[in-house]
């Protein structure tokens, strides 16, 4: 009986091993699975490219408005 004695934790301990790798899997395929089912990079790239025109309009206005204050 002393070599069973230890199984039941041995088990409950690898069950949780099992159990938290799935989990992590599942988390993992969660985050990444949007991007590859509905193509969002190629909306993503359209957002940053956005932005950076928002960005450098935003540039554009405060130099235009450093040139105005500096005339003054």
């Amino acid at each position: 009986m002393g070599m069973l004695e230890g199984f039941p934790v041995a088990l409950m301990l690898s069950v949780g091993i099992v159990l938290t790798l799935l989990v992590f899997l599942f988390l993992v395929l969660w985050i990444l699975l949007p991007f590859s089912l509905f193509g969002i990079r190629g909306l993503l790239h359209d957002l940053v490219a956005a932005q950076r025109e928002t960005n450098e309009i935003l540039r554009r206005l405060m130099e235009r408005r450093r040139e105005e204050e500096a005339t003054f």
